[in-house]
């Protein structure tokens, strides 16, 4: 519940779909370019992922198990969705999860939409089956009613 607000909450837990292997090569560049890297490093990083095959060409995914992974990564999340993230605790970004929470369900509905379509105009998709809803509604014994009675997040349950 919110902050002894006595509110309800609702929250969404949603889950990308191979988002490390969908990400488009120009979203990286324009991700690097907004955050004002200098165009030599930019370039520097193009030229790794240039010719990675010389069969067919590769123009999506970021390289994974490079240092430069996870950073790139979370540049393409973060800096072109900053337009559709609310503040904090609202909005929370972790790698290729995303929780988004609402004090009312319609809020939360038009925020999972417009995730949802940004995702899709960047050739990135929800992964329905891993995307999670729960809601916190306020009784008069003060208690929580969970539609969802657990739900696993980082690699860690959380317990009804």
């Amino acid at each position: 519940l919110m902050a002894g607000k006595n509110q309800p909450l609702y929250m969404a837990f949603l889950d990308l779909e191979k988002a490390f292997n969908r990400v488009p090569r120009d979203l990286i560049w324009h991700s690097l370019c907004s955050r004002g890297a200098p165009e030599e490093y930019i370039w520097w990083i193009q030229l790794l992922y240039a010719n990675t095959t010389s069969v067919f060409p590769i123009t999506v995914g970021v390289h994974q198990g490079s240092a430069l992974f996870p950073l790139l990564f979370i540049l393409c999340m973060n800096t072109p969705t900053a337009d559709i993230q609310v503040p904090q605790p609202w909005s929370l970004l972790f790698a290729d999860d995303i929780f988004q929470a609402d004090e009312t369900r319609s809020g939360l509905e038009c925020q999972v939409r417009d995730w949802n379509e940004w995702l899709d105009m960047h050739g990135l998709c929800l992964n329905i089956k891993k995307t999670e809803y729960m809601e916190c509604i306020p009784r008069h014994t003060m208690l929580a009613l969970f539609t969802s009675c657990s739900w696993m997040t980082l690699g860690v349950w959380i317990l009804h």
